[in-house]
Parts: structure tokens; sequence; C-alpha cells
């Protein structure tokens, strides 16, 4: 298992968000509203992808992505037509992700002056 604070655990983290998403569209029928968080779920797959390839720039577009992430799907429970808890469950991933850029971006790279 990787260690928590690494870019290639939150790329992994949201490659499995972005699973998510697509496994939410079909459990909600494909309907009209469920089919606009699929680029959503790309953007995620993108992200994951940029992660584990090491690039810790993108990880703080990440980072301010899945705050606002999280704000957004809990905005939508009552509204949404998955369950509170699958909404819950979404941004818990969501916070989980956050909070492991902010472990890998707060610590000083490795090749930063001291």
């Amino acid at each position: 298992m990787s260690n928590f604070a690494t870019l290639g655990f939150a790329g992994r983290l949201l490659i499995v968000l972005a699973a998510v998403h697509v496994i939410a569209v079909a459990f909600t029928g494909f309907d009209a509203a469920a089919m606009e968080t699929l680029p959503w779920g790309l953007l995620a797959a993108i992200a994951g992808v940029a992660l584990t390839r090491g690039w810790r720039w993108f990880g703080w577009c990440a980072l301010v992505g899945c705050i606002v992430a999280v704000g957004a799907v809990l905005g939508g429970v009552g509204v949404s037509a998955l369950p509170a808890s699958a909404l819950h469950a979404l941004a818990a991933l969501l916070a989980l992700t956050a909070a492991s850029l902010f472990a890998t971006l707060w610590k000083p790279r490795p090749d930063a002056l001291s």
C-alpha cells in the first residue's frame, strides 16, 4: 500500500472517483441530470492520471477542485436522484482526496532549496 501523502495515492483516489461517477450514472437510469456528471468524472480521471505522473502543479488545481466539489456534492443532498448515503460517500471520497493532496503539497519538495 502506498503512503497516504503522495501524489500517486491522490491520483488513484481520483481515478476511483471517476469510476464512481460512471457507476452513479448507471444507478440513476441514465437520466439527463445524471448524465451531466459524466464530464466531471472525465475531469477526475484526467486529474488522476496527471497526479500519478507526478505533476505537482496540477495537484494544487486538483486540491481546489476537490474542496469545491465537496460543497457541490453536499449541496445536492435531497435534490439529486441519488440517495443521500451515496452522496455522503462521494463527499467523503472527495474529502479524503483533498486531505491526501493537502498533506502531499504541504511537504516541501525534495529538490527545493532549504
